[in-house]
């Protein structure tokens, strides 16, 4: 048998393979933003960061938590209520929704260097700053490193303490190799957040009432995961890249902060608070007992009541 004939359908088989992860990176659809306001992009470095504005009154700048499929959507029950009381800021963070999604090894210092220039130069004052998961690290970083950047904090099931603080295992580091492969890698991030995958997660940890999760929101999820260059911020998450401990700098905070939990059982447990709580005297924690890792969405109202009160200096210990 001649070589060709050999080579012709292997060839075929990895051209067909290759075409399926390129076809699943760019099959989502197109996304746009729902929230409320003036829709921008500000130019940062090689990124086109795209940004959500609303608002009169004092700056509040929302930080979306990081995982596939995140972006400044996770606000979309928060943005226009707080809107009515403060200058509105949620942006997408750099590989995620709307914003620049470079192949590129992203670590925490893309974030923080991102955050901090984006106060200074498009917010341009004193403000108060809402984070989420692992972006809670970052902005604690920013806070410690230039506090007049930050009047306030708050911080809903924030990392960094006891979670995603260490150096990741080698296991973990060289999973983040594998998915960074251009055919096999994008295969396998795509099979993680397939629709199934999405909202088997997205009911296990997120919310403690599943009806929450509908088929539309998994299909926001899915669109956003899909669009290219969406793995990979997720895979550097996923692979430790991100990890990062803050305990020198949450220490060294002065300013006012709130650690908003859910009660209910998640990888980022209300245990956590204890030591949140224990190394800053500045930190008050409020919990919603029948809630998960997305209050913002379980229950939207009483967290942006919660926020509300607490930057006007209102909310009781």
């Amino acid at each position: 048998m001649k070589l060709r004939n050999i080579l012709a359908p292997v060839v075929a088989g990895a051209a067909a393979v290759g075409g399926l992860a390129w076809w699943l990176s760019r099959n989502g659809g197109s996304i746009e933003s729902h929230l409320a306001g003036e829709n921008r992009n500000w130019r940062w470095r090689e990124f086109d960061v795209n940004f959500n504005v609303a608002g009169e009154g004092p700056p509040l700048l929302l930080l979306h938590a990081l995982y596939p499929g995140a972006s400044k959507e996770q606000w979309e029950n928060n943005f226009s209520a707080l809107a009515k009381s403060f200058k509105v800021f949620a942006p997408d963070l750099p590989g995620f929704g709307l914003s620049s999604r470079p192949a590129m090894k992203y670590d925490p210092s893309v974030y923080k260097d991102m955050i901090m220039d984006f106060m200074q130069d498009v917010v341009g004052e004193p403000a108060i700053v809402l984070a989420s998961g692992q972006t809670a690290a970052f902005a604690i970083e920013v806070a410690a490193q230039e506090p007049t950047l930050i009047s306030r904090l708050v911080l809903a099931s924030p990392t960094g303490l006891t979670r995603f603080a260490n150096p990741a295992p080698i296991s973990q580091r060289l999973m983040y190799q594998w998915w960074s492969l251009p055919v096999v890698g994008t295969l396998t991030y795509h099979g993680m957040v397939s629709k199934r995958g999405i909202a088997k997660v997205l009911k296990a940890h997120t919310v403690e009432d599943p009806t929450l999760i509908t088929p539309s929101m998994v299909a926001g999820f899915y669109k956003q995961s899909h669009q290219p260059g969406a793995k990979w911020a997720p895979i550097a998450m996923f692979g430790g890249l991100l990890n990062d401990n803050v305990k020198a700098s949450y220490i060294k905070l002065t300013q006012p902060i709130l650690l908003l939990w859910g009660e209910m059982p998640s990888y980022i447990p209300v245990a956590d608070a204890k030591e949140w709580l224990n190394l800053n005297s500045h930190a008050v924690l409020k919990t919603f007992p029948d809630g998960r890792l997305m209050p913002e969405l379980e229950h939207a109202s009483k967290f942006n009541s919660h926020v509300q009160l607490w930057a006007e200096g209102k909310l009781a210990a």
